[in-house]
């Protein structure tokens, strides 16, 4: 993830904007992000990190029992880039998922209050719980196109990133088929809502939409959903 606070003229990256990490309780790994400096002038970089989602069974956890970030402050010359290096530690007592917001603010003149933002996930190996259902849909009809919202609730202690699609059936025949869009995580306990858009016009009939979304590894949650739109194009669905 990237806080977009720095303007489009203005080069300083980081490699990769996020990383997956699992590690044992008790075990410990190394990595690294590359930081370049893509501007015409040397920046004085700092970094820092917060805490991005903390699971209650880690609330006595503090972020520095597990990572370590080393250099917090260095030079960066135009055109140079350099490594900051991280180590993770994982607690005994961790579960779930450990997280972090890392932050490269560069110190100019000219771009002071500016941050740069990249996560990091430890996913402790061999606690995950990887739970997920469906909380409510919605189908509404836009002109001819139907639009379709789905909202997953994540029951486990990971975060997950769910995909998924929609089919379109009338009598036994697939007629349309689309994805379903989410941008961004679902942490532990939490919802988010996946949207979606029909890509030919629906006219009357009976139907069914069938909603099809992956998450984990291998993990599937199906729900058909019975609707009709009448020969005046109003939608209702079947309860």
């Amino acid at each position: 993830m990237i806080f977009a606070l720095l303007p489009p003229s203005f080069a300083l990256t980081v490699t990769p904007v996020r990383q997956e990490i699992r590690v044992i309780p008790g075990g410990n790994t190394k990595g690294s992000y590359t930081v370049s400096n893509e501007t015409k002038e040397s920046l004085q970089i700092k970094v820092s990190a917060r805490e991005w989602f903390k699971w209650k069974e880690n609330k006595d956890i503090a972020m520095s029992d597990w990572l370590i970030l080393s250099p917090k402050k260095f030079l960066l010359e135009s055109g140079e880039s350099k490594k900051v290096n991280y180590e993770v530690k994982i607690p005994t007592q961790a579960v779930g998922v450990l997280s972090a917001m890392l932050s490269f603010s560069p110190q100019t003149k000219s771009s002071v209050g500016m941050v740069l933002s990249v996560s990091l996930y430890a996913i402790v190996e061999g606690t995950e719980v990887i739970s997920a259902d469906i909380e409510k849909t919605d189908i509404q009809k836009k002109e001819k196109n139907l639009h379709i919202s789905v909202t997953f609730k994540n029951r486990g202690n990971i975060h997950l990133r769910p995909e998924g699609e929609v089919i379109i059936i009338k009598k036994k025949k697939e007629i349309d088929r689309f994805k379903l869009r989410l941008g961004r995580p679902v942490y532990p306990g939490k919802t988010r809502t996946l949207v979606g858009d029909s890509k030919i016009g629906i006219i009357s009939g009976k139907y069914r939409a069938r909603i099809l979304l992956y998450y984990g590894d291998n993990s599937l949650i199906e729900k058909v959903i019975p609707f009709k739109i009448n020969r005046k194009g109003k939608l209702k669905v079947k309860e």
